[in-house]
């Protein structure tokens, strides 16, 4: 599991409300209005449609987990015998102990002390003892850049039995570089983040087990563990349930494609639906990255990051025109990217996930097939509201392989778009807010966003960890003197050409560059 980003981010505590252990929501049903199956968006485009049916069997589910489902499954399970066997089930607990009395060297605050009270609280057991622990870097170098991520294995006891339990968690922490903290405080993600567990994503689950029901529900987020420390955000281990990263390096197939956009549709549709019912919800997802506030620092970093980009592209014999491309945009690039990421007038905005990218998502396979058929979304730090063509680029510039981009994007703009439109139809609003060919030309109008992401999100993905960047130990004083480039390493690297050249070409023949 990894929350990689190109961008310096950090990891922030949530308050989310936990019932029985499980991680339930407390959300009650009518936090979102039950007739929004008859809803309107005139505050999106002005336009009406009739009811929808609440339910269809032709369209695409969403693969969402709702509260009472758990309910269900909690008062089942504790009548067959007690919530440890419904835990177990959830896949929250592994199947080897692990050893372990202290806090780590990176997090020293990580102590007995501190994990019993975060399964004491899960477990709503105030005499739970935990017995040993260990925790390990939770992913490689190269796989993660903002943040201190722990995976730690848990053995506790529960008082009056000799029989162990055990629990697998992901700890994450924000990196303390002073440029990265200097971003976190700016960029104000802790908070973003926070409220995108405590009360977004709630409202969607509760919305969607009213529309399709129950029993079509599964979590499309990791289920978060209360936490009580500032800057520690606690989730559950989806490796516990079979969900692992897909390799970033070979980057994406059409499956891998077509399911992620599948999701991205869900997400983008529920995030229209619940602004149309309660549009001050926006006030909570300001934009983070390319604002006023943050112009100074950005026109510090993005100049000095596409003229390193220009100078290594310089070098390569048959590219030189592309260098000067990079190059020319390097005076108003700032000014291009602030007025990218606002919301337009006229056209359909939607909550972008904001940083949706390979290693931004877990994926399950089929015992039976091995087919990927299952995706978990994490990292919601930069949620934006916005055009679906940020969220578009982001993912489909960076981590298609180059076979899909180059043959399969339209097929893919297509894809997203169904899903889109269906979701739409079934939270009872018009699936023609967005037509598709209204989103091919904002696709085409958005490419820059696009590059600019690709810029960054390539050397990420096609590094080996030697060329990984390295973010942690940068200051603002290394960027403003030039002392410090923490891409130059990853453009010079012997993946990054291949694939950065491969990039260049399909964006000349799409007349983006």
């Amino acid at each position: 599991m990894n929350t990689a980003s190109y961008y310096p981010l950090g990891l922030y505590a949530l308050s989310t409300n936990y019932a029985n252990g499980i991680g339930i929501w407390k959300v009650e049903l009518e936090e979102v209005n039950p007739h929004l199956c008859g809803g309107r968006v005139e505050n999106h485009l002005g336009k009406t449609t009739p009811s929808s049916p609440n339910r269809d069997s032709n369209l695409d589910l969403p693969i969402l987990g709702g509260r009472a489902q758990h309910d269900k499954r909690d008062s089942q399970l504790r009548h067959r015998g007690g919530l440890k066997r419904q835990i177990r089930k959830e896949g929250y607990f592994t199947e080897e102990a692990m050893e372990g009395e202290v806090g780590t060297e990176e997090v020293p605050w990580l102590t007995q002390v501190f994990l019993e009270e975060v399964i004491r609280e899960a477990e709503q057991d105030p005499q739970i003892i935990v017995t040993s622990y260990d925790a390990k870097p939770a992913v490689g170098k190269g796989d993660n850049y903002a943040s201190i991520m722990q995976r730690v294995s848990v053995v506790f006891r529960r008082k009056g039995t000799d029989t162990p339990d055990k629990a697998s968690l992901i700890i994450k922490t924000p990196q303390t570089g002073q440029l990265i903290k200097q971003f976190l405080k700016e960029a104000k993600l802790f908070e973003k983040e926070s409220h995108l567990y405590e009360v977004l994503l709630p409202k969607m689950y509760t919305l969607l087990e009213y529309k399709v029901g129950v029993e079509v529900f599964k979590p499309f987020a990791p289920m978060p563990f209360k936490s009580h420390r500032p800057e520690t955000i606690i989730l559950e281990d989806l490796a516990e349930k079979g969900f692992k990263m897909a390799n970033r390096r070979e980057r994406l197939d059409l499956n891998h494609c077509v399911l992620a956009l599948k999701a991205l549709g869900r997400f983008h549709a529920l995030s229209v639906a619940i602004i149309e019912e309660e549009p001050s919800i926006l006030e909570n997802y300001p934009e983070s990255m390319f604002k006023e506030s943050m112009k100074e620092m950005n026109e510090q970093f993005v100049p000095v990051i596409l003229e390193s980009l220009a100078a290594v592209v310089d070098k390569w014999p048959g590219y030189e025109p592309f260098g000067e491309k990079i190059r020319g945009h390097k005076k108003n690039c700032v000014d291009i990217l602030l007025e990218l990421v606002k919301p337009k007038e006229g056209v359909l905005n939607v909550l972008n996930h904001g940083d949706f990218w390979v290693n931004n998502m877990l994926f399950k396979y089929s015992e039976e097939t091995g087919e990927v058929d299952d995706i978990r979304m994490i990292d919601f730090q930069i949620v934006r509201y916005g055009s679906p063509a940020l969220d578009l680029h982001y993912f489909l510039l960076s981590s298609t392989n180059d076979e899909v981009r180059d043959d399969q994007l339209d097929f893919l703009l297509e894809e997203y778009h169904r899903s889109l439109a269906s979701n739409l139809q079934l939270l009872g609003l018009n699936p023609d807010l967005l037509s598709i060919e209204t989103l091919k030309k904002q696709f085409e109008d958005y490419w820059f966003f696009g590059f600019y992401s690709a810029c960054f999100l390539f050397s990420v993905i096609v590094a080996d960890p030697s060329e990984a960047l390295e973010f942690d130990s940068m200051t603002k004083e290394d960027l403003e003197t030039g002392k410090a480039n923490p891409m130059a390493k990853a453009y010079n690297g012997k993946n990054f050409k291949i694939a950065f050249q491969k990039l260049l070409r399909f964006l000349e023949l799409r007349k983006f560059i």
